[in-house]
């Protein structure tokens, strides 16, 4: 039996995101060409709901405030949320063809839960958005998503703020993945890479809030 959404009204719970922490994450994305061009790649797709997110956007930020210089991702995820698509591997596909060596994993939120299993075993309820789909994600400080509009404006899709990406915390996000998930995660995060990383067991759950920056 798929787990339903045990508060319906969860996602109208607003968390407001500093303007400062918000004005630095944006002037760290905007600087990148790197980022920047991945942006701008994956807006020639014409989705309506997408983003870059996860580890090509945290590693990036993280690198950049550890004074690291750019590290190309093992992939760089695409997400968006379209209930009508299947396209996944057909934009995956697009997006591969282009021999700029990066590899691309397109992954359609709206559809996660017809493949998705739990380490309980059980299969979840269909995400309602995009922005639900990622405040699911394993970390709060992964669970962070930016895409770029026509008018070359960044939209920031952070459900649990942005404080725990750019403060180095790596705490468990329990919304969807277990314990079990986080730990094998976690223990590949590299503190020779980011000396500042702080991996913490003790912490509130936060409530995500609903509308992207």
């Amino acid at each position: 039996m798929p787990i339903t959404h045990a508060n319906n009204d969860v996602y109208s719970t607003t968390m407001s995101m500093h303007s400062k922490e918000l004005e630095i994450f944006r002037d760290i994305i905007s600087s990148s060409p790197e980022i920047m061009s991945l942006l701008r790649r994956a807006r020639t797709l014409n989705l309506e709901s997408w983003c870059l997110g996860a580890g090509v956007i945290r590693d990036y930020v993280w690198d950049t405030l550890q004074g690291n210089s750019y590290t190309k991702p093992n992939d760089v995820d695409l997400v968006y949320y379209d209930a009508s698509s299947d396209d996944e591997k057909k934009l995956s596909t697009e997006l591969n063809s282009i021999a700029d060596g990066n590899l691309w994993e397109v992954t359609n939120q709206a559809k996660v839960h017809e493949w998705y299993v739990g380490e309980d075993g059980r299969q979840h309820a269909p995400f309602r958005s995009m922005l639900e789909a990622i405040a699911s994600w394993p970390e709060y400080c992964t669970a962070v998503g930016v895409a770029l509009s026509s008018n070359n404006d960044l939209s920031v899709y952070a459900p649990y703020g942005l404080e725990d990406l750019l403060s180095f915390k790596v705490r468990h996000n329990p919304l969807r993945a277990g314990l079990d998930t986080f730990k094998r995660r976690s223990s590949k995060f590299s503190r020779q890479r980011w000396p500042l990383l702080e991996i913490q067991t003790d912490y509130d759950v936060f409530k995500p809030t609903t509308k992207p920056a």
